[in-house]
């Protein structure tokens, strides 16, 4: 369990996350960054490692007032997306965060810095920024292909998933940060795109149609 005289991190890029707004997997991700070890130590003899917790999904649906069930769709979003990992026991189960180290950095909230270790800590942030932070809100195909069966939307998860991977989950060079909102549009404005780097199209008229469509023109 975290000692009660720490805190945790939340990176602001976490408002971007595809689970942001699912209350249920949001609540249960921060309930378990507050409850993951900071330091390895053991339960029923089990060795539990920093980033990780002994702990059960009646546990945390009595801490968080959900049910179980609820708990078990949110592991399983978090699961499905890396977040956690999850390795069950006779009597418990062991959740561990794999990146924890990256969101809670030495996750002490006294002590004192050098120098040179803000400049090493410094440039491994904006290391793991450029590298993870879009890991944290970009869907798994999984996630992907299940929202478009749940929305009814006529696009094959796959060519959809494939597109967005290829151009590293950005439009016009921004990261994508509502990637439901941009897969609901996808049949009316990025698949012409998609269509276009399959078969080798001419880019400007790909544009050009486009550009019809937002103006609200005849096609």
């Amino acid at each position: 369990m975290a000692d009660k005289t720490t805190f945790i991190k939340l990176d602001r890029n976490i408002i971007h996350w595809g689970w942001y707004k699912d209350g249920n997997t949001f609540r249960v991700f921060v309930h378990l960054l507050l409850m993951a070890n900071i330091k390895p130590g053991k339960f029923m003899n089990v060795e539990i490692k920093r980033g990780e917790l002994a702990t059960s999904q009646k546990s945390i649906a009595e801490s968080l007032g959900i049910s179980i069930k609820c708990v078990r769709t949110a592991l399983k979003h978090l699961q499905e997306g890396g977040e956690v990992a999850v390795k069950r026991h006779p009597k418990f189960t062991v959740i561990s965060i794999p990146r924890y180290d990256y969101y809670q950095a030495n996750g002490q909230s006294t002590g004192t810095t050098t120098g040179s270790q803000r400049a090493v800590e410094g440039q491994q942030s904006k290391n793991i920024r450029k590298k993870e932070i879009p890991s944290v809100y970009i869907p798994s195909r999984g996630d992907l292909a299940s929202f478009i069966e749940s929305e009814g939307l006529n696009a094959d998860p796959d060519d959809v998933f494939d597109y967005y991977e290829a151009i590293g989950w950005e439009i016009g060079g921004k990261p994508i940060k509502d990637w439901r909102a941009v897969v609901r549009r996808w049949k009316q404005y990025e698949a012409p795109k998609a269509e276009q780097a399959k078969r080798g199209l001419d880019m400007d008229k790909v544009n050009e149609y486009l550009a019809k469509l937002e103006r609200g023109e005849p096609i």
